[in-house]
């Protein structure tokens, strides 16, 4: 992105990966994955398109106030 506040053209993406184990402390054996991707598309000097695509993926024995929202 050219502006991290107030982007008008480039990508940006991120990703996350939390684990729950006992091993840690927890309670309950599972993970996430959250993604995040987006891009910025000038279509002039005044007009921007944008795209947004996210995901949020768990897998093991999930507590039911950890599910994705």
């Amino acid at each position: 992105r050219n502006n991290p506040f107030s982007p008008t053209r480039g990508w940006y993406a991120e990703w996350a990966m939390h684990i729950h184990k006992q091993v840690f402390g927890s309670q309950f054996h599972y993970f996430e994955h959250q993604f995040d991707l987006r891009r910025y598309l000038p279509l002039s000097d005044r007009n921007l398109l944008a795209f947004q695509g996210i995901g949020h993926f768990t897998a093991g024995t999930i507590p039911l106030r950890e599910l994705p929202r």
